[in-house]
């Protein structure tokens, strides 16, 4: 493995340029190094109109490596110059580590066999880094101040749970003492929580900054679930994970998510202008989307009896994160997930899940879903394919029709969504494995004819289509009639 030292730690001003030395190690005899975790595009929260259109994306911006020029994003950039500028450490009472890790500079990424390589010991890394340095890019004046304002007041009354038993006794006790009704009252906000009701500009701020960049990431999930401790960094700010964890737990136990969802602030906001908030308040996502999912997985790893979830449950759960690559969809999650299954354990189906940046994405995609399929013994995991596709891509039509589409970052709503079900429609008929070449097209099923679909109705085709709800719902009505003839119906009074 490489780690960077920074040369000019103390540089400062306006036209400093971050400068840095490589140098070589085994990861098994590095010595003590902090880990980068940061977005490669912009880091700042997309559903917030900024008033600067900001090129986060061009290596247009020059840093020194052993005395010659590295070109690196804007927002590595920032970050470089950020740490090599200022002891930002200070405010939580720690040491940087002298050397570095960052992947855009410790990986050759032209190099697609050694990213293929990197990626499988990227869980040991984050696992033997002193601290994981989460960079949220530099302050942002529309968000910041307000939203750390009310992070901090809301993690004094959080908790990060060691057990599952944990979670439902903490709820309970935070539930008899916070209601739902503190939130919208100013004289219990202050009683209970110590502090003025924050108006609704500022939770505007504060549901920006649960869905930043940064918490969207699918590689974010690996490097904050195995790190031992956590600092984030955003501007001259500084704060640790935890707190950032606490208020998760806390929105989420009090139901207080519920009011930072885009249709309440709609209901603040009426007759007043959202102002650079208007994506934000017109989105369907829960501010809480990407963010508890997190939060969630780095807890369950930390219990006194830790938890790691099987690979199908973390694309699931995950499922909302956001990868450049959307192989990474998959591969950001190999480090954290439990290794007892067949297709880990088995040398011959585990070859299946090596990284490699050529593999077709198709190929990818029917080859893991196949292999979850064959572990199960049933089609549970199809649910994950979905009635409907919120968010269209043209991978759907390429990938087979019983294969999820993971670059789609909303789950279409999978049958168990809203309750745990013992659906049991095959009553006692098992389904058969069909015995197919793993990376076959074809998935074999087996079924019972019960009847013949003669007539349906306008379909969903999302609201791009331009089909009102009236016009689906009179497209029912007639099928619904026909139904009369098969049941009886009320008797007339």
């Amino acid at each position: 493995m490489r780690l960077e030292t920074h040369d000019a730690v103390h540089a400062a001003g306006p036209g400093f340029m971050p400068s840095f030395s490589l140098h070589t190690f085994e990861l098994s005899d590095a010595p003590p190094f902090d880990a980068l975790s940061y977005t490669w595009g912009d880091p700042r929260c997309p559903l917030v109109d900024h008033p600067l259109t900001v090129d986060y994306y061009g290596p247009t911006h020059p840093t020194l490596c052993d005395g010659h020029i590295f070109p690196a994003r804007k927002n590595l950039h920032d970050a470089l110059k950020r740490l090599g500028q200022s002891p930002v450490f200070e405010t939580l009472n720690r040491v940087r580590a002298k050397y570095l890790w960052v992947d855009a500079i410790c990986i050759n990424q032209d190099d697609i066999q050694e990213r293929n390589a990197q990626v499988l010991q990227m869980g040991d890394l984050y696992r033997r880094a002193a601290s994981v340095i989460a960079w949220l890019g530099e302050e942002d004046e529309l968000i910041t101040q307000q939203s750390l304002g009310i992070l901090h007041q809301l993690s004094l009354f959080g908790f990060i749970p060691r057990s599952w038993g944990e979670v439902r006794q903490i709820r309970e006790d935070i539930c008899s003492w916070i209601t739902p009704q503190d939130f919208h009252d100013d004289e219990g906000y202050r009683e209970k929580l110590g502090a003025e009701r924050p108006g609704v500009r500022e939770w505007l701020a504060f549901a920006s900054f649960l869905q930043l960049s940064f918490f969207r990431r699918a590689w974010i999930v690996q490097e904050v679930t195995l790190a031992k401790d956590i600092t984030m960094v955003w501007g001259e700010r500084v704060f640790d994970f935890d707190d950032v964890a606490r208020t998760a737990w806390f929105l989420a136990a009090t139901g207080w998510a519920e009011f930072l969802l885009p249709g309440y602030f709609k209901r603040y906001l009426i007759g007043t202008s959202a102002g650079p908030f208007s994506k934000l308040v017109q989105s369907k996502k829960s501010p809480l989307l990407s963010l508890l999912p997190l939060v969630q997985t780095r807890c369950q790893a930390n219990y006194t009896t830790p938890i790691f979830q099987s690979m199908p449950d973390l694309l699931r759960v995950h499922r909302p994160c956001e990868a450049t690559d959307p192989r990474d969809r998959v591969f950001a999650f190999l480090g954290i997930a439990n290794k007892r299954f067949g297709y880990f354990t088995d040398s011959e189906k585990a070859i299946f899940f090596m990284p490699d940046y050529n593999r077709p994405l198709v190929n990818l995609y029917t080859v893991i879903t196949r292999l979850f399929v064959m572990e199960s013994g049933n089609l549970r995991t199809l649910i994950n394919r979905g009635s409907r596709v919120l968010v269209k891509s043209s991978l759907a039509e390429t990938l087979p029709s019983w294969v999820p589409d993971y670059t789609v970052a909303v789950i279409p709503d999978p049958l168990h969504v809203g309750g745990t079900w013992n659906w049991s429609a095959n009553g006692s008929h098992v389904w058969r494995p069909d015995h197919l070449p793993i990376d076959e097209l074809f998935l074999g099923v087996q079924g019972v004819e019960i009847g013949e679909i003669s007539e349906t109705s306008i379909p969903y085709a999302g609201p791009e289509a331009g089909i009102s709800i009236h016009q689906r719902w009179a497209s029912m009505a007639p099928l619904l009639q026909g139904l009369r003839q098969f049941y009886n119906p009320m008797p007339q009074q």
